[in-house]
């Protein structure tokens, strides 16, 4: 089997799939017709997927959201997607207080693993606390001394799992 991209120029790569006899599948970049296949990803026949060149392994530009809570901290969002980023209302969170909200996301099942992680913001901690199908729930806490009266930025990413 062999992919090909549709860029041009100095970005023309070809993709490429070879099966090894262990039966596993290979995908490696060529950038021209001379040049030596570079291992990229591996999916073996058990199932079992792995990066084989430095790179990173994620959601593509345009696959994620973004969303903005409009009261207040414990305002629920929607956002039908496997990534995104939710920026929280600027109202009041006191020292050691939290605020919960839901995100309402269809793709995610009760089996699923959502991420949250606070960005560029040192004074607050974000956790999921609960998974259900339909969405999560997210407590976020004002790890400060002080009252904040900010806007958080809060990324997500979500892993699908399974029970068995």
């Amino acid at each position: 089997m062999q992919w090909y991209n549709t860029g041009a120029g100095a970005d023309l790569k070809t993709w490429r799939a070879v099966t090894n006899t262990g039966g596993t599948l290979v995908f490696e970049t060529v950038l021209d017709n001379y040049s030596a296949a570079t291992g990229r990803f591996a999916l073996s026949a058990n199932g079992d997927a792995t990066v084989i060149s430095p790179g990173l392994l994620g959601y593509s530009t345009g696959a994620g959201g973004t969303v903005t809570q409009v009261t207040s901290k414990v305002t629920a969002v929607t956002l039908h997607k496997p990534t995104g980023l939710i920026t929280t209302a600027a109202d009041a969170l006191a020292a050691g207080a939290t605020a919960a909200f839901f995100v309402t996301d269809n793709l995610v099942a009760a089996k699923d693993v959502p991420i949250v992680m606070v960005v560029n913001n040192g004074n607050y901690e974000a956790r999921v606390y609960n998974v259900i199908t339909g969405g999560f729930y997210v407590k976020l806490q004002n790890t400060s001394a002080g009252s904040l009266s900010e806007a958080v930025q809060i990324t997500f990413v979500v892993i699908k799992g399974a029970n068995s």
